[in-house]
C-alpha cells in the first residue's frame, strides 16, 4: 500500500516501507526513549505527523497527536509529563508571542521546529529563554522524509543540523538539472540535493512538485542551502 502527501501542487505517493524507514531513522536520531511522551502538533497528512505516529510505536514511547488549537493542546500538556513538542515555525512564533508562555517554562526538555527556509535566530533564542528548553530544527519533505535536523545533544543557532541516518546531501544546480560544481563547502550556496537509501521505486509524483529527481537516486528539494566544513547544513 501507499500513502499520499501534498507537496506544492503535487501529491507524493509513498510506499509503507519508506514511511517505516523514516520513522526508525528519526527515532534513532532523536534518541526517543521507552516511556517518553511528546506532542506532535502536525497533521497526519504531513511527513512529521506520520513520523509522530509511527516512531514511538517502534520503541514504546508515546506521541500525542494534535486534536485542537495550539492553545488547547498546550493546556492539555500541562497535565502530562512531556519530554517535548514538535511544531512548525508559525506555531513556534505563536508560542513565543503567548503572554502566558512564561508559565510553561521548564515544561519541556526540547522543542523540534519544522523549517523549510531561513529562520530568525533572534526568535529562536528568545523562545529558548522563555521556555527553558532546547530549541531544535528539522528539515524534510514529503518526498524524502526527514533530511537533516539538530540532534538533542547540541545545536548551533544558525544551523538546521546534520543529515539524518541514511541520507547524503549534495549541491544541485537546479537550472541545469545536475549536481553543482565545485562541491560544498566551496560553494556559497546551492539547492539541497538528497540521496537516500529510503527512496523506493514505488514512490511517484502526481502533479508539479517543488522538487524533482535530477538522476535516478538524487532528488533536488528546491531548498537553497550550504554545508560547512563540519557537515552542518544551513538554509540561505
Amino acid at each position: 500500500g501507499r500513502l499520499g502527501f501534498c507537496w506544492g501542487n503535487a501529491v507524493v505517493l509513498q510506499p509503507n516501507p519508506a514511511l517505516l524507514g523514516w520513522s526508525l531513522a528519526f527515532r534513532a536520531f532523536a534518541m526517543l526513549n521507552k516511556g517518553e511522551r511528546f506532542i506532535v502538533f502536525r497533521p497526519l497528512s504531513t511527513w512529521e505527523g506520520m513520523i509522530g505516529l509511527l516512531a514511538p510505536l517502534a520503541v514504546g514511547a508515546t506521541a500525542i497527536l494534535h486534536c485542537g488549537s495550539l492553545r488547547e493542546v498546550l493546556d492539555a500538556s500541562n497535565r502530562l509529563d512531556l519530554g517535548g513538542i514538535w511544531v512548525d515555525w508559525e506555531q513556534a512564533e505563536a508560542l513565543a508571542s503567548d503572554l502566558n508562555v512564561g508559565q510553561r517554562r521548564g515544561c519541556w526538555e526540547w522543542i523540534y521546529i519544522s523549517v523549510d527556509s531561513p529562520f530568525s535566530v533572534r526568535k529562536r533564542r528568545q523562545l529558548g529563554r522563555l521556555l527553558g528548553a532546547q530549541i531544535l530544527t528539522a528539515l524534510g519533505t514529503p518526498a524524502t522524509g526527514p533530511i537533516a535536523a539538530s540532534p538533542r545533544t547540541w545545536f548551533i543557532d544558525e544551523a538546521v543540523g546534520t543529515p539524518m541516518t541514511g541520507v547524503n546531501l549534495f549541491p544541485v544546480d537546479s537550472l541545469a538539472g545536475r549536481l553543482a560544481s565545485p562541491p560544498w563547502p566551496i560553494l556559497a550556496s546551492a539547492s539541497v540535493g538528497v540521496k537516500s537509501k529510503l527512496f523506493a521505486p514505488e514512490m511517484s509524483f502526481e502533479g508539479t512538485a517543488p522538487g524533482r529527481f535530477i538522476s535516478e537516486d538524487v532528488l533536488d528539494t528546491g531548498c537553497p542551502g550550504m554545508i560547512d566544513a563540519n557537515g552542518f547544513l544551513y538554509l540561505v
